[in-house]
């Protein structure tokens, strides 16, 4: 299951920066959660639902930037979930400050879709929430 999960993410970073975002949604359970700490520092929460969500958290993001890529560098599997560390470079679609920022996310997968998918600020705090301490 390791490297299907490891496959599914990197196909979900391949969707967002093609900016796919129909399949992007579609990578997705119908029912997944996805909690973002970039969105939780603007509406406070952070948190999405099932594909509704997911088309509300988009909406959201394309409001707040002009341009955001992400490039995943390092791939860690651990059985159903996977930690991505990556670069996110940004620009704020009002302020048109550029943002380049080391973050991981940690996705988790059934059937070869995202049930849960969280983000943090450090690698070390991914790897800590998908049980995997270095």
């Amino acid at each position: 299951m390791s490297q299907e999960s490891v496959d599914a993410a990197r196909a979900q970073y391949e969707r967002w920066n093609a900016g796919d975002m129909e399949a992007w949604i579609a990578g997705f359970d119908p029912n997944a959660e996805y909690v973002s700490s970039v969105m939780a520092g603007l509406d406070g929460t952070g948190a999405y639902f099932g594909h509704a969500g997911l088309r509300t958290f988009v909406a959201q993001y394309r409001e707040a930037w002009e341009h955001f890529q992400l490039e995943p560098g390092e791939f860690i599997a651990a059985d159903d979930r996977v930690v991505v560390v990556m670069q996110a470079l940004g620009r704020g679609r009002e302020s048109g400050i550029v943002v380049e920022h080391e973050f991981a996310h940690v996705w988790t997968f059934r059937n070869g879709l995202a049930v849960r998918h969280e983000s943090y600020q450090s690698r070390d705090e991914a790897l800590e929430a998908a049980g995997l301490r270095e």
